[in-house]
Parts: structure tokens; sequence; C-alpha cells
């Protein structure tokens, strides 16, 4: 039954791995007008597509200049939190599965002398991901208000008032909200809560080899 619950958390916790790699090299945000443009913003660069006919007819990559970091520099700084918090979590989720691995091979019973903190470690780094990757999540609810306050740090409060600060926005062919990275975070910390949860149940019991 060990064994069985080891290979259900190695295998949750492997698609948080893959969650968490995509969010960190993917798109957190983005803009868009049906049927004109769409703009996937990440924190080093944006892209820019040019629909029509509801067809992509061009692509831009753009790197954030100098100027572009100043008057975004709040919104920058709430991807770079979030993208910092994946990656401590995607570096624990790659331990933690090689411990499963290490579990399921029976490698750690061969190593008495270190089962003891092997188990420790198994039962609450998953912890710690969790943790990181919800972190990531909630930090990133905050790119609205960090929006308002880069648009502030420009105008006047009557000026930032007519644009739109929701984490979700819909009106008139006009949509903003969250992208690729930021529903990877989402997916990954479910798949990381279910892995926890399991990992609380013997996972890592294990008894020395003779």
């Amino acid at each position: 039954m060990s064994k069985v619950k080891a290979i259900i958390s190695l295998l949750l916790v492997v698609g948080a791995f893959i969650c968490a790699t995509v969010a960190f090299s993917s798109y957190w945000y983005q803009t868009s007008i049906k049927n004109n443009y769409l703009i996937v913003y990440k924190y080093n660069e944006y892209k820019y597509f040019t629909i029509s006919g509801g067809d992509v007819v061009s692509t831009k990559h753009h790197t954030y200049t100098e100027n572009e970091k100043r008057v975004s520099k709040n919104q920058l700084s709430i991807m770079n939190a979030s993208l910092a918090f994946d990656i401590l979590a995607w570096i624990l989720f790659l331990i933690t599965s090689i411990l499963l691995i290490m579990k399921l091979t029976g490698v750690i019973n061969k190593i008495p002398t270190f089962i003891p903190i092997i188990s420790m470690i198994g039962k609450f780094i998953l912890i710690g991901a969790t943790l990181f990757m919800l972190l990531s999540m909630f930090i990133f609810l905050g790119i609205g208000s960090a929006k308002k306050r880069d648009c502030l740090h420009l105008k006047n409060e009557t000026s930032c008032s007519n644009d739109n600060y929701d984490f979700v926005y819909r009106k008139n062919g006009l949509y903003q909200g969250p992208s690729t990275s930021w529903i990877a975070v989402v997916i990954g910390s479910v798949l990381s809560i279910a892995a926890m949860v399991i990992n609380f149940f013997g996972v890592f019991e294990v008894t020395p080899s003779n």
C-alpha cells in the first residue's frame, strides 16, 4: 500500500513540477482586443500578436527598455516575486521527486544512517513547496493594484480612474487577465496540496534493509 501511495505521490509531484516549469518559462498576464491584438507579459519581456480575421498575422518580441521598466516598476516587481517563489517550489518538487524515486527503488532502505533524516525531509518538504506555490499564486493577484500604483506614479488620480485594474476584465471585446504561467501555478498548487496530503500518510515510512 505504501508503494501505491508513493507512486501516486510521485505522479502528482511530477505534475506539479511540470506546472512550475511552465510557469517560469511562459507568460503571466495578457491584454487583448478581439480581432485586433494580443499582448502577453512576463518578467523580462512581452510579446505582441497582431490579429486579423481571427488569425495571427504577425508576432513581435520585445525586451523591456529601461523606460518601460521604470513606468512598470510595481507590475514587474509582482511578476518577479511570483516567479521567485515558483522557482523555489520547482527546486523542492525536484528534490521530492528524487526522494520518491529512491523510495520506490529501495535505495533509501539501503542507507539506514540517513533514514530518519530522509523520512523527515520527505514528509515536510512538500509543505514548503506548496507554500511557495500558493505565495506565487496569491502574490500575483496584486498585479491590478500594482498597475494602478504605476499609473499614479506618472499621472494624477483623475487620469488613472479611467483605467481598469481588475485582475480579470472583459468588456466590449477588451480582455485582460492571467495567462499561461499563473494558470499553471494554480494547477500546480492543487497537485502539490494533493501530494502533500498523501505524503502525510506514511509514504516515507521506511525500514532498513538487513
